[in-house]
């Protein structure tokens, strides 16, 4: 997808018409099951929505945040769940790597997260922290051969999802 930032327009009619078409129809079967449409995410991947915020460098639209909010509400009117996952991953992960973390290490990831081909998930939710980042006390320790994390979480959105995104 290549829309240039001022093209708000185009780009709501474009998440409006998938959200209409294959979001909402599909809403109501996957909270009742309480299950997650991948091929629906890999689907919003091709369209390329899950990078709106990265650049194209990675595979993402290079497009601002009112883009981002754009999609975001044209997904949450279909589907409101499916619209928290494509929240957490695509400006929780894929922003937050995108923006602090292109490496060529993390560029094959944030390629595969963009294409909806990974998942990406965010633990941010501590006890006695709730979601406020400043107050967690998990830490990333330098070890040898990389990093320990050590710390609780109460869960990880998007973690059931994304458990085996890159394992193949």
């Amino acid at each position: 997808m290549s829309f240039g930032a001022s093209d708000h327009r185009e780009l709501r009619d474009l998440v409006r018409k998938f959200a209409e078409r294959d979001v909402a129809p599909q809403a109501g079967d996957h909270d009742r099951h309480e299950s997650f449409n991948r091929a629906l995410f890999e689907a919003a991947g091709s369209l390329g929505l899950l990078g709106v915020l990265a650049p194209e460098e990675v595979g993402g639209a290079g497009l601002d945040a009112t883009a981002c909010a754009l999609v975001h509400e044209e997904l949450a009117w279909a589907d409101p769940g499916f619209a928290l996952a494509y929240l957490s991953h695509s400006v929780l992960f894929v922003n937050a790597l995108a923006r602090h973390g292109v490496t060529d290490v993390t560029r094959p990831v944030l390629q595969a997260a963009c294409a909806g081909q990974a998942i990406g998930a965010v633990a941010m939710s501590e006890a006695g922290a709730g979601t406020d980042v400043l107050a967690m006390k998990t830490r990333a320790v330098q070890s040898e051969g990389g990093y320990v994390l050590k710390g609780t979480k109460m869960w990880i959105t998007n973690g059931a999802q994304a458990a085996g995104g890159l394992a193949d």
